[in-house]
């Protein structure tokens, strides 16, 4: 309720002196800043207080016996607008020292007044006298019965506590409950007794001026009582009984709430320990293309992802067979079974199949996947080995194709679980990818040995044979005419002759290309003179060759600069048709650059030579290293080709 009214208004103010001379009702008026207007006759009558003795006290927001009474937050209700009745109190002598009685119980009203813009100009206060037994006693047994029910009823812990030392003054079944303790104990308790003090940082502050004029809350407070370790909510807020204050305390368990954050906190922390560490080991196993130390690596590896007792790798030979890699664990490799029937073995096949993990959480259970272990391993092995309680398959995929599969033995049954199989997936899958890259990389290799001994034997072939033919055939020349015509003997001997510089020129440059290490110990320049010396004296071809002093390049650069001279050099043998070939080696602060060029009959760059794999070569070699090659050439005007690459 509020009422409305214009300070200007004459017959509004008559109205008001009218109100305060009711001769029963006891008036007491406030202004917006909680100073008193007036009182009236009855007010002064019941109280003893006049309107002279409230001005001097000045606002009643700072008036001391409020503060300690409890009734400052009906008061800041009041003047933010609100009707607020105010349960019958008691005053004594002792409370109020000019009361004319020696007892007295008074219900009190408080109504805000507005002006017609909503603004706050006063407040009213009526004071009803409840003092008579009957009322007295009716209004006070309806009030406990309220709040007996109430306090009774509520499943929420509650505790009333005496704010000047803190202990319990009465509490309700459900603390008895929460606590697991007996009134006796609780009673005599104090607050910080029940809950950890240091969790609580405003009790403190109980007792204290001002501390009754708010609500108090913490969250996730230890409890000191309780059959198991628990946590409260706690809100405390002042109440008033029989004209005295006191601090009720509501405590709501929130113990299964923490205990699955802290679950929650624990299984976050381990996946992300986990994760890192899957991260970490899946970097480790790509630092290797070598086959064989590579499947070391992922099993060991594997051990800091998913714990194992023993653990293999298995590829996928055919529909039918699985192949053994590698395997750790206490079966001697004497034992060890290299091709597994995926037709007898059916648990495998299911992983195979399905292109999921597969746990078998008892290898020795009635189960048709447990019987499926026993029978493939009494078959292979004579035996269920006994350190093997749980089996655990994932398969290696590859493009969503199953290739092959981890296994991990376990000796302890039901030991791994679904986030075991997930972690295994995810580790699989990228060592599936490393060893599919390694398999390819010992291919590779093995394809290049192949090219390479291939190219030998070509150049053995047209080069050092036939060198060693014609000499063989200068020689059988020379003893012909050794018989019939000696002065001509020396024609052929010089023939044989240079065909065995020739052939030595070549074998030096093959024997150069089959050690590398002649590269650093000996140089590049060495290194492309030796083949220049041959191509001359074998092919007699006139070489000019600027090559400079020996530059200081990483290995690689050389390599690559030596095989692009290698291969220009084979081109202008085999197809060009030159008489002249010109080399050139140079360099500027930060590039190296090679030249051959000669004056055969050239070609068109943009015509295809299918089978002729020589000038993509090149390019790929001098793109590997950063650099680029040029090649400038036309029918009946020779052929250039320039490397260019970066010194560092």
């Amino acid at each position: 309720m509020s009422i409305s009214h214009t300070t200007a208004d004459e017959h509004a103010a008559r109205r008001w002196r009218a109100l305060l001379a009711h001769p029963t009702l006891a008036m007491h008026l406030l202004d917006a800043a909680g100073h008193t207007l007036a009182v009236n006759a009855a007010y002064t009558a019941l109280f003893g207080l006049t309107t002279a003795d409230w001005q001097a006290s000045g606002s009643v927001f700072a008036n001391p016996g409020f503060v300690q009474s409890g009734l400052l937050p009906y008061l800041e209700q009041a003047w933010r607008g609100a009707a607020v009745t105010i349960p019958p109190r008691r005053y004594t002598p002792a409370t109020l020292p000019t009361l004319p009685v020696a007892e007295l119980w008074v219900r009190t009203r408080l109504m805000p007044v507005h002006d017609a813009a909503g603004k706050l100009l006063e407040v009213l206060s009526l004071h009803e006298d409840v003092s008579a037994p009957a009322v007295t006693q009716a209004v006070l047994r309806e009030q406990e019965q309220q709040y007996r029910s109430i306090f009774e009823s509520l499943r929420d812990a509650l505790l009333v506590i005496d704010p000047q030392t803190h202990m319990v003054v009465s509490a309700n079944p459900a603390a008895y409950r929460l606590l697991a303790i007996g009134p006796t104990t609780l009673l005599s308790a104090t607050v910080e007794q029940i809950v950890d003090a240091g969790a609580v940082g405003w009790l403190a502050q109980l007792g204290q001026p001002g501390s009754e004029r708010v609500v108090l809350r913490a969250e996730s407070v230890p409890l000191r009582h309780g059959p198991s370790p628990r946590h409260v909510d706690i809100v405390c807020s002042p109440i008033m009984r029989a004209g005295q204050m006191f601090w009720l305390l509501l405590l709501h368990d929130v113990s299964e709430r923490v205990r699955i954050y802290a679950e929650l906190e624990q299984r976050v922390a381990e996946r992300t320990r986990v994760l890192s560490t899957l991260l970490h080991t899946v970097r480790h196993i790509g630092s290797t293309l070598e086959l064989e130390r590579l499947l070391g690596v992922i099993l060991e590896q594997l051990q800091l992802v998913v714990d194992y007792d023993a653990a293999a790798i298995f590829w996928l030979e055919s529909a039918h067979e699985l192949r053994l890699l590698n395997y750790v664990g206490p079966l001697a490799q004497e034992r060890l079974v290299r091709r597994w029937s995926l037709d007898l073995a059916r648990h495998s096949r299911a992983v195979i199949e399905s292109k999921q993990p597969l746990i078998i959480p008892d290898v020795r259970a009635s189960t048709p996947m447990a019987q499926a272990f026993q029978a493939t391993a009494l078959n292979q092995l004579a035996e269920v080995p006994a350190y093997i309680g749980t089996w655990m398959g994932v398969p290696l995929l590859l493009r969503d194709t199953a290739v092959g599969m981890l296994t991990f033995d376990h000796s302890q049954p039901h030991f791994y679980t679904a986030d075991h199989a997930d972690l295994a997936l995810a580790f699989a899958q990228q060592a599936a990818v490393a060893i599919e890259n390694a398999q390819l990389f010992e291919q590779a290799n093995r394809l290049a040995v192949v090219m390479e001994r291939q190219r030998l034997a070509r150049e053995l072939h047209d080069s050092v044979s036939q060198a060693l033919y014609g000499i063989a055939l200068g020689v059988r020349t020379a003893q012909a005419l050794l018989e019939r015509d000696p002065q001509r003997v020396a024609e052929p001997l010089d023939y044989v002759l240079s065909l065995a510089d020739a052939g030595l020129a070549e074998m030096r440059a093959l024997i150069f290309e089959l050690r590398p290490e002649s590269l650093l110990n000996e140089g590049l320049v060495m290194a492309l003179a030796k083949r220049l010396e041959a191509i001359k004296v074998r092919h007699h071809l006139a070489v000019h060759a600027a090559l400079g002093s020996e530059p200081e390049l990483p290995l690689d650069i050389k390599e690559t600069l030596y095989r692009v001279a290698q291969e220009a050099l084979h081109n202008v043998v085999k197809h060009a048709h030159a008489s002249n070939v010109w080399v050139q080696l140079g360099h500027t602060p930060t590039q190296t650059w090679l030249e051959v060029r000669d004056d055969g009959g050239g070609f068109d760059p943009q015509q295809a030579f299918p089978g002729h794999l020589g000038l993509r070569s090149m390019r790929e070699r001098v793109q590997l290293q950063g650099g680029q090659l040029t090649l400038i050439s036309q029918p009946g005007a020779g052929t250039l080709v320039r490397a260019e690459l970066p010194r560092g």
